[in-house]
């Protein structure tokens, strides 16, 4: 309890999962007691009725409570387990840790209970059983239903009587109304009213024995021909229940129970060792580091304890320590090659041991940091490209796009041209042909200028040199 263990995350982690695992087999374990309890309660409830002064549902409904509460409480500390183990689901149930432990270390003396009880009923379940038995053997024939149960029992068990067959030789069993009392050899066995025999019920008949069973008048010889061992059971029922009863029920159910307890024992202190290493984690300042976990934060035991240093010092040592101090040497390094590690000493290494660690932390705290910082950098250069590329890609999409549009407007106003010319220069032609000698020049000037581009090839006459023109004029 007084150990301390150091855990990483990945420590953590194991340590979640197999308190989850053991707490699974505590749940197995709770569903098999539940069981047990049930099977008590609706079978044998009926023989635990012959037994005298002894509630029988005690045993039972203690097993079903423990086995419930197996289920119950497992179930939810291996959901705890398991989110405490990771540093991711730690949150929701770290709050709840100390708790939880508190409520299964309560738990377990209950558990602990119930197991003394199945292993300390064996003494009361005996004389209860011996004392029942007598009493259900005194009403067989008053009460039917007991009378039933009691043969049922003894040919069931192979039993005869409580604790001998000869338990019978001193009850009166069979009932008057079924005896003939004026007769004169019953009359010579009544005692007060009540016939007593050597006689037993035929339940007691023993079903593996070669001769006809033998019930009446057991113990007279002389009656019966070639009569040499009984053809009863022997044994008392006492002693055969209380075997079934220890063998079968009170001790294996005993045993499951204290070896859940032993596990249930290790889960808690593992969980412990779990919630200390997570807070210690905490305190310094990294969630994700090493703690150190313990069950019990300073040892009680004195053996564990450091006595005073100074104890175990020498007064020759001391002695040449504060020569040394009063010589000149305060550190303690004489000329002879002496060295005496003083109490200020010892501090001063401690306390820079501690400078180191922390140095150590703050340096490590850093190096996390800078690397974090660096991911979300590239992060950022990534999504930033990313989306560079996004743009460059729509926009040449959209210059496509309209450099497609322009095309498609350039080659329409082009057709629409060509046709435009193709019809201008027809009619041109058309009209040189029919009037060639009626057109004044000025006409010819105008129609030049106002479409040059309407023709664009020039008719034969057209063509014709300007001297040509004027002869044909004056004529």
């Amino acid at each position: 309890m007084c150990i301390n263990w150091k855990f990483a995350e990945s420590g953590r982690e194991k340590l979640g999962i197999t308190i989850t695992f053991l707490c699974i087999i505590l749940a197995i374990f709770g569903i098999s007691i539940t069981i047990v309890a049930i099977y008590m309660k609706s079978h044998i409830e009926s023989k635990m009725i012959m037994m005298d002064r002894y509630d029988p549902g005690v045993v039972p409904h203690l097993l079903m409570a423990i086995g419930s509460l197996l289920v119950i409480l497992n179930g939810v500390g291996a959901k705890i387990a398991y989110d405490c183990g990771y540093e991711e689901t730690r949150a929701r149930f770290s709050n709840l840790l100390i708790f939880f432990q508190v409520i299964l270390f309560c738990f377990i003396w209950i558990i602990l209970s119930g197991g003394i009880i199945c292993f300390s009923h064996r003494e009361i379940i005996e004389e209860s059983l011996k004392n029942g038995l007598a009493s259900v053997m005194r009403q067989y024939k008053t009460n039917q239903k007991l009378k039933t149960t009691m043969d049922k029992l003894q040919l069931e068990y192979r039993c005869c009587g409580s604790r001998t067959f000869k338990d019978w030789f001193t009850i009166s069993w069979i009932g008057e109304d079924w005896i003939n009392v004026e007769h004169s050899q019953t009359k010579g066995l009544m005692k007060n009213g009540v016939l007593v025999k050597d006689d037993v019920p035929f339940s007691c008949c023993d079903v593996s024995s070669p001769r006809p069973c033998v019930h009446h008048d057991v113990s007279d010889k002389k009656l019966h021909i070639n009569y040499g061992s009984l053809t009863i059971y022997q044994n008392g029922c006492s002693d055969i229940l209380m075997d079934f009863f220890e063998n079968q029920i009170l001790v294996p159910t005993g045993m499951t129970v204290l070896f859940a307890c032993l596990i249930q024992i290790v889960a808690l202190v593992m969980l412990r060792y779990l919630q200390t290493s997570i807070q210690s984690a905490h305190e310094a300042g990294d969630p994700e580091g090493i703690g150190a976990g313990y069950c019990i934060p300073e040892c009680l035991c004195s053996c564990c304890k450091t006595g005073d240093v100074s104890k175990y010092i020498n007064n020759k040592g001391l002695r040449r320590v504060r020569a040394d101090e009063e010589s000149g040497y305060q550190d303690g390094n004489r000329g002879d090659g002496f060295h005496s590690e003083t109490e200020p000493s010892l501090k001063e290494k401690k306390q820079q041991k501690e400078r180191e660690k922390k140095e150590k932390g703050t340096k490590e705290k850093d190096k996390k940091e800078k690397g974090t910082k660096e991911k979300d950098k590239k992060e950022k250069d990534t999504k930033e490209k990313d989306n560079k590329k996004e743009k460059d890609n729509k926009n040449k999409s959209m210059v496509k796009k309209t450099d497609k549009k322009d095309k498609k407007e350039k080659n329409k106003t082009d057709k629409t041209s060509s046709k435009a010319n193709k019809k201008g220069a027809d009619k041109n032609s058309k009209e040189r042909k029919s009037s060639p000698s009626k057109k004044s020049p000025k006409s010819t000037k105008l129609s030049s200028k106002k479409s040059p581009k309407a023709s664009p090839k020039r008719s034969p006459q057209s063509k014709a040199s300007p001297k040509k023109l004027k002869t044909k004029r004056k004529k």
